[in-house]
């Protein structure tokens, strides 16, 4: 696993078996990971399977986006150096549209989201080509 997040490398430890790179840089105080070049530097040298996003703000008209310039230009580079993305977004995060955009709805392969979640994002997510998975809905495979 790959990761610029302290918190995730930290839960991820309690796991042995899973191999952790902690990527470097200057420390985001608020959001507590590591961001600007150093980060970008080394994304630029790896190739990832899949891709992990969690999601701040998702809407049908303009997509992902992030308060923070930094992390948009991580996230950004973690898509381009990925064979699937999987985005992360509960309802929280729907109808919200943030400083800085990161992605299309066409950029995902795979939403995973909750019982909150809107239908029209869900809609233009699949109209994307997106597949939706909804935890705790009655169907659990996604579509």
């Amino acid at each position: 696993v790959v990761t610029n997040d302290i918190q995730i490398a930290d839960v991820l430890l309690q796991n042995k078996h899973i191999h952790i790179i902690l990527l470097g840089g200057p420390l985001h105080p608020e959001l507590r990971c590591a961001v600007r070049k150093p980060v970008l530097d080394a994304l630029s040298g790896m190739h990832f399977d899949t891709t992990f996003l969690s999601v701040k703000s998702i809407s049908a008209q303009r997509g992902l986006s992030t308060s923070d310039l930094d992390l948009a230009d991580i996230k950004q580079a973690m898509i381009a150096a990925s064979d699937r993305v999987i985005a992360l977004a509960d309802g929280s995060a729907a109808d919200r549209e943030s400083f800085a955009l990161f992605a299309s709805l066409s950029d995902l392969d795979l939403l995973i989201t909750d019982t909150q979640f809107p239908d029209a994002i869900t809609i233009a997510a699949a109209e994307s080509g997106v597949k939706i998975l909804c935890v705790g809905c009655a169907q659990q495979t996604p579509c």
